[in-house]
Order: structure tokens, then C-alpha cells, then sequence
């Protein structure tokens, strides 16, 4: 046991926090897995790829609306009241569209709506969590801990990813697979409850009394802060380019193979990212101690571009399994590295808001990431609309 704490980074006093935490973080995978995946696939076999960029400017007007709503909500009732009852809210809204498209006359506009809605709700899904995780852990347990947690939303997502294509040969409706999303929210629920019940909120440490000098009490008056915008700004766009290549070839797939296959290669595709998000994410705090923070924001770019220009090489070559092979390899090191190193050097940036943080993390991980569906998604209809 002992040599298991070590090997994680785990001290002593900090098994309650850890096992709560990984809990919390396993029903967030449960539930964002079953949703998008469903949504994705559901999406494509009915509409194509031609409403894909209207879907995601309408996402990002949503997502920016309702974090704008919960923004104003945290300021009135708090974070742990607010976060509880989102939990409730989404698990009611999963089960309502599940509802809607076994029993409705006509699965065309909740399915439209259903994809639409998946984006901003899994975005607030997560970020709940990453929020809690600022809340309950000081800047030395972030750098220590933060990927191990994450892992548990990548470990569950594994597991949904890869059970999907058995689950769908049993059900009579590939629709039914949403009520594990909604379980999904309640354990969410649950697990959040615990935690506010037996974990205190997280003190100051000595690093990060070390780090005064560094502090940001004004974020909208630091370079630093719009820095950050800027950044994540563009990393969630390019999120949602790659998403839209991965689809766009999906539904040259749905053209020449079965949906079948287009179902399978979603579910294959993701699980196998997030089983290498978990082997990362186990890790990532011993590499983020050796390389820096630095390392985990340059780290997703640079392996972007190499696989983005392999991509333009082997299109031009007209090989389309090898391009897809490519599109497929972007996608899979956007999601890696953005879940195993800069997701944990995000949340360890974000305490040098001290007590700021939680809305800096808010603001920038929840608006300015619907802002940027909003540009890059009206970028895609224009490019669509011209090829």
C-alpha cells in the first residue's frame, strides 16, 4: 500500500481526497463518453457532415450563454450549490433527450439538437469537476495530483468507448446507450456531495505562499491573463477543426461501408485515445516535476503541426486510409496531450489567480472556449460553403 502511495504521489493524509477525487472524475468520463460518442455518431448517420458547422456555431452559442448564466449563479448561491444542482440538470436533460429519441415520431430535430447540446454540456460537464479540483487542492497537490485524477475520467471513458459496439448489438436502439450518460450525472452528484461534505477546501501552501510575488489579483489588467485567453482560445478551436475533419470522413465512410462501421470506428477511435490519456495522465506529474509547466502548453502545438503536415502530404497523394490514418493520429494527439499534460499545467496556472482562480477558470475554460465554437465553427461554414 505504502509503495502504491509513493508510486502515485500520494501522501498519507490524502487518501480520502484522492478516492473521492478518482470517483468523482470515473462518473465525469461515464457520462461525457456515452454522451458525445452517442451524439457524434447519431449526428452523422442522420444529417452528414454538411450541418456539422452550424452545429457547432449554435453549440458555441449555447455553451456561452449558459456559462454566462452560471456565472451569475456562482456569484449568488456559490460554487458547491450550483454544482450540485448542474448535476441534477444535466442527468434530467440527458434522460429527457434519451426519452425523446426511443419514443418520439421523429428522431430528426431532437438528434439535431441533441449534437448541438452534447458540446456545451460536456464542456460544463468537465469543467465542474476541473473547478472542484482547484477548489479542493492547493498549487503543490495540482502539480502532484491533477493528472492522476483526470486519470479516472479517462479510465471510465475507456471502458464506456469500448463496451459501446457490444451494448448497441443488445439494445434494440443505439439511443438507450444516453441512460448511462445520465447515471453517469447522478454519480456525479453523489460523489460532489461527499466531497463538500468531508473534504475541506483547500488552504494555501508554503509553495504557494512562495509564489506571492506572482500573484495576479487583477486578471483583466495582466498580460498574463489574456495570454492565457489567447491560448486556449486557439486550443479550443483547433479542437473542434480536427473533430470536423474526423467527421467529415466518417461520412465519406457512411457512404461506402455500413453505419455500423461508422459507430464502431467512433467508439474504437475514442477508446483508444483515452487509454493513452490514461497512461499519460498517470504520469504526467512526474514529467510536468521534471520539464515544466512550460513543456505540457508547448507540448499538444508542436505535435499538432507535425501530424497536420503529414496529413496535407499523404491528401495531395490521394491515399485516403492513410490520410485518415493521419487525421485520425491529430485527433488522437490533440485529445492525449491535451488531457495528460495541458489540462494539469492549465490547472496549475490557474492558481496564480489565488482566490480569483475559480473564475478565471470559469470564464476562460467555459466562455472563451464557446467563443472560440463560435469563430472556428463559422470559419468550417464558410469553407464548407466555398468547397
Amino acid at each position: 500500500m505504502d509503495k502504491a502511495l509513493q508510486l502515485l504521489n500520494i501522501k498519507h493524509n490524502e487518501k480520502l481526497l484522492v478516492a473521492l477525487m478518482l470517483g468523482f472524475s470515473c462518473s465525469v468520463g461515464l457520462a461525457v463518453s456515452f454522451l458525445k460518442t452517442i451524439a457524434d455518431a447519431s449526428f452523422i448517420i442522420q444529417f452528414g457532415i454538411v450541418k456539422v458547422p452550424e452545429a457547432i456555431i449554435l453549440g458555441g452559442v449555447v455553451g456561452y450563454v449558459a456559462n454566462s448564466l452560471l456565472t451569475i449563479l456562482y456569484k449568488k448561491w456559490g460554487f458547491g450549490n450550483v454544482t450540485t444542482l448542474l448535476s441534477v440538470a444535466t442527468s434530467m436533460i440527458i434522460t429527457l433527450f434519451c426519452l425523446m429519441l426511443i419514443f418520439g415520431k421523429s428522431t430528426v430535430s431532437p438528434t439535431y439538437w441533441h449534437f448541438i447540446v452534447s458540446m456545451p454540456m460536456s464542456l460544463i460537464i468537465e469543467n465542474a469537476f476541473n473547478g472542484t479540483i482547484l477548489r479542493y487542492l492547493n498549487y503543490e497537490q495540482n502539480k502532484r495530483l491533477s493528472g492522476l485524477l483526470i486519470s479516472g475520467a479517462v479510465f471510465s471513458g475507456i471502458i464506456g468507448c469500448f463496451l459501446i459496439p457490444f451494448l448497441k448489438s443488445i439494445l434494440p436502439k443505439i439511443e438507450y446507450l444516453l441512460l448511462f450518460s445520465a447515471i453517469g450525472c447522478i454519480l456525479c452528484l453523489l460523489l460532489f456531495v461527499l466531497i463538500r461534505l468531508k473534504i475541506s477546501v483547500a488552504e494555501s501552501s508554503k509553495e504557494t505562499t512562495s509564489l506571492k510575488q506572482k500573484k495576479i489579483n487583477l486578471p483583466l489588467k495582466s498580460s498574463y491573463f489574456w495570454q492565457m485567453t489567447a491560448f486556449i482560445l486557439i486550443a479550443a478551436g483547433l479542437f473542434y477543426v480536427i473533430n470536423f475533419g474526423f467527421l467529415y470522413l466518417l461520412g465519406d465512410i457512411k457512404k461506402n461501408y455500413s453505419v455500423d462501421m461508422v459507430i464502431v470506428l467512433i467508439a474504437f477511435v475514442n477508446g483508444a485515445i483515452k487509454l493513452s490519456e490514461f497512461v499519460l495522465s498517470l504520469i504526467s506529474g512526474k514529467i510536468l516535476a521534471k520539464k515544466g509547466v512550460a513543456f505540457g502548453l508547448i507540448a499538444m502545438p508542436v505535435c499538432l503541426l507535425t501530424f497536420i503536415a503529414l496529413a496535407f502530404v499523404f491528401t495531395e497523394a490521394h491515399q485516403f486510409w492513410i490520410f485518415f490514418g493521419c487525421i485520425v493520429m491529430t485527433k488522437f494527439v490533440e485529445r492525449v496531450v491535451r488531457k495528460g499534460l495541458l489540462r494539469p499545467s492549465l490547472n496549475v496556472l490557474y492558481q496564480l489567480f489565488d482566490e480569483k482562480k475559480s473564475k478565471v477558470q470559469h470564464f476562460l475554460d467555459g466562455n472563451v472556449a464557446s467563443v472560440s465554437a463560435i469563430l472556428f465553427g463559422g470559419a468550417l461554414y464558410v469553407l464548407v460553403k466555398l468547397v
